[in-house]
């Protein structure tokens, strides 16, 4: 059949293309084409997808739970730290002065609600960034 209506075919067009019988034996043009049709559907899924690739990264990330308990725990500290100087502030403006003793149980009582607090918190914050990565992972955010 000729092309072109100078009697040339398919073959004629290209000379340096290897032609063979076997239609499953890439050429080497047909394999850099598919390395490149491949690049270029990488960088395009990575320009059209960034949200997620970003979900994908932060659902694999082995430090997001530690992330999160450090910053639950660094809450907790920051509102203990002004509670205390809130308190230290109105007992003073009462007028109040406690001895040692009483300041100890108060110390030791204020510790205690702390350790209980930050402890609380770090599980709550483990268990909802777990829970995070997961549904990310599972395509449920």
């Amino acid at each position: 059949m000729a092309l072109g209506g100078n009697g040339g075919t398919a073959r004629d067009l290209d000379p340096g293309r290897i032609f063979t019988n076997d239609p499953f034996t890439a050429d080497p043009y047909t394999s850099q084409l598919a390395n490149l049709s491949y690049l270029q559907f990488q960088q395009g899924a990575n320009l059209m997808y960034p949200a997620q690739s970003q979900l994908i990264q932060y659902a694999e990330n082995p430090n997001y739970i530690g992330q999160q308990r450090a910053q639950a725990v660094a809450g907790v500290d920051q509102a203990f730290d002004a509670q205390a100087g809130a308190r230290g502030r109105l007992l003073a403006l009462m007028g109040v002065n406690p001895n040692a003793a009483q300041s100890a149980a108060m110390a030791r009582q204020s510790a205690l609600a702390k350790a209980t607090a930050e402890a609380g918190a770090s599980n709550q914050a483990a268990q909802a960034a777990y829970q995070n990565q997961q549904g990310a992972l599972l395509g449920r955010v």
